[in-house]
């Protein structure tokens, strides 16, 4: 009989691949996020258009387009406005990150595909969607990056997989994930997000087999001999750990390592699009 697979993705957790975005260009120029202080919630929409558009103008003239600070305050402003900051008190839990994203972001004049999750600022939107529990604290979801909320404008109870945590269903408190060889009944209660047949069991080195429901060591991803990532409808025995592919190689989504895998080839960033111009250019 073949094994019945769990595969970690289910429930609303949202996946790091979703985020696509520039969160490693807030090392580029400027201050580091920890030489300033998160900001308020109700400081975030407008400190969030200032860090963007203050870094905007030599962006604008490489294009030779004019930099427009007041459309562009207004149009990034209106993005973080589209949430419910009222439901947060105090400071904003990586905030800072955020703006210094937002400001590498115009600053390297490279495309960022613009949400507010594009640029850095998952954790800081994690705020208006869940409460960040504790070990032991009842919960109602498990969450990685970012966590939408089952039943706005209530808040998630949510156990992060950044925090080691998983939201348990059985107890339905946050526990502990387990190892590799550890009993489980869920794919986040596992380290390795595969549990199959109640144990939880490793990522794949290279060359190893691997499914959509065990995946690979980092670096690597679960290829079929053509170099396409394995889907959840391929034999097994035809997909094998492969080493991710380098900047600027010919790829399809999910293989490459940087993450990105933009018009054909891996690509980290690129040049800034237009529709990012027309926001903080005129």
């Amino acid at each position: 009989m073949k094994p019945t697979l769990l595969r970690a993705g289910m429930e609303g957790l949202v996946s790091a691949a979703l985020i696509v975005g520039i969160t490693g260009l807030a090392s580029c120029g400027g201050s580091t996020a920890t030489e300033r202080p998160d900001v308020l919630a109700t400081d975030f929409p407008t400190a969030a258009a200032e860090a963007a558009c203050a870094n905007a103008a030599d962006c604008c003239r490489m294009h030779d387009r004019k930099p427009d600070g007041d459309r562009c305050r207004r149009i990034i402003a209106a993005n973080f406005n589209l949430f419910d900051w009222s439901r947060v008190q105090g400071p904003i839990p990586g905030s800072a990150k955020c703006l210094e994203a937002l400001a590498a972001w115009t600053q390297s004049c490279t495309s960022a595909f613009f949400t507010p999750f594009a640029v850095g600022c998952a954790e800081a939107l994690v705020s208006v969607e869940a409460q960040r529990k504790a070990h032991g604290q009842p919960c109602d979801k498990t969450c990685s990056l970012g966590c939408t909320a089952d039943n706005p404008p209530q808040l998630s109870q949510g156990c992060f997989i950044e925090d080691g945590l998983y939201c348990d269903k059985s107890s339905h408190t946050c526990q502990t994930r387990s190892a590799p060889g550890s009993a489980c009944n869920h794919p986040f209660g596992c380290t390795s997000d595969a549990c199959v047949e109640g144990t939880c069991v490793p990522l794949g080195a290279e060359g190893a087999s691997c499914s959509f429901a065990v995946g690979c060591e980092p670096g690597l991803y679960c290829a079929l001999p053509s170099g396409r990532q394995c889907s959840s409808t391929e034999p097994e025995e035809l997909c094998h750990c492969t080493a991710k592919i380098p900047e600027g190689e010919d790829c399809t989504i999910g293989v490459c390592a940087s993450g990105q895998c933009n018009y054909g080839k891996c690509k980290s960033t690129f040049p800034i699009g237009l529709e990012d111009l027309n926001m903080v250019c005129r």
